[in-house]
């Protein structure tokens, strides 16, 4: 195992059609979404598509929470300064766009909102539909994940990476490291209600 990354990156070179859907092994997709996404990619001229989605906990009849997510291009740059602007599993993208902004890198929680920026800053345009499109499987092991030392580190190389590069400024970076800091250390059952009040619908 090389990483999450790495395994991405494999996996998009192994693609032969420009146009590539992602999806977790245990989420679930609705039946229209492919034709859904298809038709927004070409309305919209978008190299990146993604979509609401509703978060399930064991079962799919057992929804918790929805995750939403700006529709236009201009709307989708400025949520990026904050936060991941894109509904991973519920992505579709352009291989050739992917490929031009240097794949996924190995940035360990931030992998999918790291290309997502790259993709923005050269240029390549966002759309997100506004249904929901795909059930993705959330519970308590997922908040465990974005808490603990381990994940503070990561949000610090990550959000001084933005910084960097230039697409946050320095004020924007100490303000997000102390938000996620925060989230992070307090106990898991606080930090999920956060993200249902705070973060989700």
């Amino acid at each position: 195992n090389k990483g999450l990354a790495i395994a991405l990156n494999n996996g998009i070179l192994q693609c032969k059609n420009q146009i590539i859907a992602r999806m977790d092994s245990d989420d679930i997709s609705r039946n229209d979404r492919m034709e859904k996404q298809l038709k927004a990619m070409k309305e919209h001229n978008a190299d990146i598509v993604s979509s609401n989605l509703i978060e399930f906990d064991g079962d799919v009849s057992n929804t918790t929470l929805t995750r939403q997510v700006p529709e236009s291009h201009k709307a989708i740059m400025a949520f990026a300064k904050k936060r991941t602007p894109f509904n991973h599993p519920a992505v579709m993208y352009r291989k050739s766009a992917v490929e031009d902004s240097g794949f996924y890198d190995d940035y360990r929680f931030f992998e999918d909102y790291n290309l997502w920026v790259a993709m923005l800053m050269k240029g390549h345009k966002g759309y997100n539909v506004q249904e929901n499109l795909l059930y993705m499987r959330a519970g308590q092991d997922m908040y465990k994940r974005r808490g603990g030392l381990g994940y503070i580190k990561c949000i610090f190389r990550f959000n001084n990476h933005l910084r960097k590069i230039g697409f946050i400024s320095f004020g924007a970076f100490l303000k997000g490291i102390f938000v996620r800091i925060v989230v992070s250390i307090i106990p898991n059952g606080l930090r999920k209600t956060i993200y249902s009040k705070a973060l989700r619908k």
